[in-house]
């Protein structure tokens, strides 16, 4: 027993002297963001871009296509980022568009900048996982003054995940069996 009370000063010490080394210790809402996700009208698929930082570009849109209420674009064609106040970037496509820029994991959270093709604004942003959805917060400003965006992973395989599926012509993926089954 006196040889275990010994010890255990010896752990403690080893910790502190491993948490001033740079030593990190692994955490799980890191890495939780990681994946394919999809909001009522678009999928995105978020992964680690280079070694801290993260990246969610467009994989999927419930209307990948022009409407007449849209209010610009050619009724018909594919959406491409009109609203983008570079005039430069105004061509470019949805699918494949990346959303996120500067993020970096801090107190628990990923924290960056999302850009909204959809009206062409930068907000800055915060990235986390609760209850099993991917939530992504904009704001302008203070973060008590924006808008937070919940996401279903993709194996949750809802209607509006199905309808994106089928849009974008995937597959090798969870809700294959049920694409199968539709009519």
């Amino acid at each position: 027993m006196k040889r275990l009370k010994r010890g255990l000063p010896g752990i403690g010490l080893m910790i502190l002297i491993l948490s001033g080394t740079g030593f990190v210790w692994s955490e799980p809402g890191r890495d939780a963001v990681f994946g394919i996700w999809a909001s009522s009208g678009t999928m995105i698929e978020v992964q680690p871009d280079g070694a801290d930082g993260l990246s969610a570009r467009i994989v999927a849109l419930k209307n990948p296509l022009w409407r007449e209420k849209d209010g610009v674009g050619v009724v018909g064609e594919p959406k491409t980022d009109l609203r983008n106040p570079d005039p430069s970037l105004r061509d470019r496509p949805f699918i494949g568009l990346e959303m996120l820029s500067g993020y970096e994991y801090r107190r628990g959270k990923w924290r960056g900048s999302l850009y909204l093709p959809s009206n062409g604004t930068r907000w800055k942003s915060t990235a986390w996982v609760k209850n099993g959805e991917l939530r992504i917060r904009g704001h302008i400003g203070l973060s008590l003054i924006g808008r937070t965006e919940v996401f279903a992973p993709l194996s949750a395989c809802n209607e509006n995940i199905l309808r994106m599926i089928r849009n974008a012509g995937m597959t090798g993926t969870p809700c294959d069996a049920l694409l199968a089954d539709a009519p």
